[in-house]
């Protein structure tokens, strides 16, 4: 439903939605989209759209994420896993941000093994490095992903 709606906007080449993970519900929508070549169109004017064409509110994006490409499998279909990915560094980006009041000096990596998917935060070590550590494996306790924290020495 909501892939449609993107997808009638004349700067809209492909859209996809995905989950965001969230610590309260689960997951929330997210959409990524792929501009036609010579056009324009932000996040703000297609998150718009959505609000005003899509009729369950609950499947709104909470965002809408430009993109150059839409990863696509070999068969030209939309790879839904790698947009999956890229939206849990963008949810462990926002706890982060939430929590530390903001991301520099921590790196997200997020990978896909065999049992689910895992998002590893590297810290630089330093006097609250372990503070940080804590609070953030407390803000993480409610996500449905594996959390790994790796203190580092820069």
């Amino acid at each position: 439903m909501v892939e449609e709606v993107l997808s009638r906007h004349l700067s809209v080449q492909v859209a996809a939605v995905v989950g965001e993970p969230d610590a309260l519900k689960g997951e929330l929508p997210i959409a990524y989209v792929q501009l036609r070549s010579g056009t324009n169109a932000d996040a703000a004017e297609l998150l718009s759209l959505c609000l005003r064409e899509v009729p369950e509110r609950a499947a709104v994006p909470i965002d809408v994420v430009i993109i150059e490409a839409i990863p696509l499998t070999a068969v030209g279909k939309i790879f839904k896993p790698a947009l999956r990915l890229d939206a849990m560094g963008r949810a462990a980006r926002k706890v982060i941000a939430s929590v530390l009041g903001d991301c520099s000096g921590v790196e997200v990596e997020v990978l896909e093994t065999e049992a689910r998917a895992a998002v590893i935060l590297r810290l630089p070590v330093g006097p609250s490095a372990e503070a940080h550590a804590a609070t953030l494996r407390q803000a993480f306790a409610g996500f449905l992903f594996d959390i790994r924290i790796i203190m580092e020495v820069e």
